[in-house]
């Protein structure tokens, strides 16, 4: 199928059909192959796909489902009643046309009971089903146009901001940290305004964690907390747990087996510190409150657990998984290390400008997940903790800097585009 270069500029335009009752959404900043691969890929998170045909634009997929326990069946009558639950299955066709606007329909079209003589689904799960489709379509469409907005502005004001090798300067924003729903220390999902900084664009290596060792990072005391000297001193620590010294294999692996204590100082020897959890968080999905620093659809684009690798990855070994603005390994690799104090109950009493973290703790702050951790313990509002003391051999980190701007405070960023409804 053959598209003009104004066809595939344009994004979709996607009906719901709910009972006679059509809701439309107009998508425009998105070619047709994009659109297409995001089609799919939002199906294939809830259903089977039985066919996709990319030429015509057609998906058929299948979805299971078990009904609740309030509509099980009793299938044997008398004192050997057996209820159980009856197994569903709602079909799904997708369309995607790219005629002037791509036009993407979502339609159930039947719901086929299973091992069951018989029985009455009311119209309400299909129906409901449908709209979860659509929804999470849109929201991914969206967030793919918002992305590409993000990273046009980003590159236009980097061209003035502040710099620093190796660093990537982020704008004053708005934007909303935490989830609700996800883990009880997520949320409540509240609205933080951070002014701009500096952000190490990958995580410190084992290199550059050498010349601060060979730098005598580990016997100057200014460079340390009070607590962090003391917990060095008492236990006669020269190096990261594991530390092997730079190999022409891993200099470019980030420095894991560091403790708080150790990320600090080498942050303060560099000249930088660590970043507060709410940097790290705006750092790592922007205002577009993704789930992972790529997007909301999950993909292999991070070392993690199911990888099986077992061990960290040279730092920007997956680009295709950067965050929007633009930092690598904010999923997976090494854990890292932020400057607050954990507090499970922080996020209900966080001031909304430049937040620091609770005043006292006895764990510190750790994000991103690590080489050693699932899909859910790497997704960006995911918070992990450990004592500052602890040396564990997923735990690395990166630098921050503060950025002195004459710029206003905190405004709202630009929010994603909202679709327009017929």
């Amino acid at each position: 199928m053959r598209r003009s270069k104004a066809g595939r500029a344009l994004a979709a335009l996607m009906a719901l059909s709910l009972g006679g009752c059509t809701t439309h959404a107009t998508f425009r900043g998105l070619g047709y192959d994009e659109c297409w691969d995001v089609v799919l890929s939002t199906v294939r998170e809830r259903a089977e796909v039985i066919q996709a045909d990319k030429g015509t634009g057609t998906i058929s997929a299948r979805a299971l489902e078990i009904a609740p326990e309030e509509e099980a069946i009793d299938l044997v009558a008398g004192p050997y009643r057996s209820p159980f639950a009856p197994l569903i299955s709602n079909a799904i066709d997708v369309q995607v046309r790219p005629e002037g606007e791509a036009e993407v329909s979502v339609s159930i079209e039947a719901a086929t009971v299973y091992r069951t003589f018989y029985t009455e689904f009311e119209r309400d799960r299909n129906e409901e089903l449908q709209r979860l489709v659509l929804a999470e379509i849109e929201r991914n469409l969206l967030e793919r146009i918002e992305r590409r907005r993000l990273a046009e502005s980003l590159a236009a004001m980097r061209e003035s901001a502040p710099a620093r090798e190796g660093m990537l300067y982020v704008p004053a924003m708005t934007f909303t940290m935490g989830e609700d729903g996800a883990y009880e220390d997520a949320g409540p999902a509240h609205a933080v305004a951070l002014s701009p900084f500096l952000i190490d664009q990958d995580e410190v290596t084992i290199e550059e964690y050498d010349r601060f060792i060979e730098q005598g990072g580990y016997e100057n005391e200014s460079f340390w907390t009070r607590e962090g000297w003391e917990w060095r001193a008492g236990y006669s620590v020269v190096a990261p747990a594991g530390w092997k010294g730079v190999t022409g294999s891993n200099r470019s692996l980030p420095v894991t087996g560091v403790s708080w204590y150790e990320a600090d100082a080498f942050a303060r020897w560099a000249g930088k510190r660590l970043p507060t959890e709410a940097e790290w968080e705006l750092a790592a999905r922007a205002h577009l409150r993704t789930i992972w620093p790529w997007g909301n659809l999950f993909r292999p684009y991070a070392n993690y657990l199911e990888l099986e690798l077992h061990g960290p990855e040279p730092v920007g070994s997956h680009p295709e998984g950067d965050s929007p603005v633009g930092l690598a390994d904010m999923a997976g690799n090494a854990a890292e290390w932020c400057a607050d104090w954990y507090d499970p109950g922080w996020y209900s009493r966080s001031p909304e400008h430049d937040p620091l973290g609770s005043e006292a703790g006895s764990e510190k702050i750790l994000r991103g997940g690590s080489f050693e951790e699932w899909k859910p313990e790497i997704q960006t509002f995911y918070r992990d903790r450990a004592r500052p003391g602890y040396q564990h051999p997923t735990f690395g980190f990166r630098c921050a800097a503060g950025v002195p701007s004459p710029e206003a405070a905190p405004a709202p960023a630009t929010a994603p585009a909202e679709a327009p409804r017929e």
